[in-house]
């Protein structure tokens, strides 16, 4: 199954609750609890979720994991950013989603103040969808993002190139 990360942690996890054709669940419906650190279940997070539609009942405890952007991305990389004159660090997210498209939305983010260089983006501990960090390289200067290292969850690298994944060099045409 492929992640569209586009979508915020929020839309992810409800349309990972929407699974029955008959039955469909939107954010309307539910309420999310906060996210807890859990080592139960071999999960990293437990949260409950609570109906709020007459056509579901009660509460429920549902453990998943968390994903930490910079192990999305790869350990020791620094993703460059293009953004002219950050002020804070929620006025990362916006080019974070335009150039590579990760979602990350002001909740899932402490909001700290930013200079040009290098930054570490902290994940809010209420983040449904993340925790972690992820490093970044903020400037005014545009950087060619035809190319860049993404992890997968297995720990292998694949390359990227205008959204095609590269197995190996006979997939680019010269």
């Amino acid at each position: 199954m492929t992640i569209d990360f586009r979508l915020s942690a929020r839309e992810r996890f409800i349309a990972a609750l929407d699974k029955h054709p008959k039955h469909p669940i939107t954010a309307a419906d539910v309420q999310l609890g906060a996210p807890v650190v859990s080592i139960a279940n071999s999960r990293n997070t437990r949260i409950t979720v609570t109906a709020l539609n007459p056509k579901l009942t009660a509460s429920r405890t549902i453990y998943y994991n968390r994903l930490n952007p910079q192990l999305l991305i790869g350990l020791g990389i620094v993703l460059p950013l293009t953004v002219t004159l950050p002020t804070d660090s929620h006025g990362l997210l916006e080019a974070l989603e335009l150039q590579y498209h990760i979602k990350l939305v002001p909740e899932d983010v402490l909001l700290e103040p930013v200079t040009a260089g290098t930054y570490n983006i902290k994940i809010a501990p209420g983040s449904i969808g993340w925790i972690g960090t992820l490093d970044v390289a903020v400037g005014t200067i545009p950087v060619d993002y035809t190319h860049y290292v993404m992890c997968l969850d297995d720990g292998s690298m694949q390359m990227l190139d205008n959204d095609f994944i590269l197995l190996d060099d006979r997939d680019i045409a010269e």
